[in-house]
């Protein structure tokens, strides 16, 4: 799913979307290059989805932005993670 630039990529977006991937079962690429509306908190809603419950996921893409660095290559990490499974 490719949502590039999106103003709706905020906070709560991610949120809402990490809540709708714990039950994923066909969604494998996740694209939301230059949204800059979100920060920490809504991607870490994403990489505890990830983490926890959603195995399917296998590519994530993501342009630097209000979040820690740290957080992103987690966030990444866990894909990875997916791919091996």
């Amino acid at each position: 799913m490719y949502i590039d630039g999106n103003t709706l990529v905020t906070d709560d977006g991610l949120a809402r979307l990490a809540e709708s991937l714990t039950k994923n079962t066909k969604l494998a690429h996740l694209s939301f290059k230059d949204c800059t509306l979100f920060t920490d908190d809504g991607l870490g809603h994403l990489l505890e989805v990830i983490r926890m419950h959603n195995t399917i996921i296998q590519l994530i893409e993501f342009t630097d932005s209000n979040y820690s660095q740290k957080l992103g290559a987690s966030l990444k990490h866990e894909v990875v993670l997916n791919k091996a499974i």
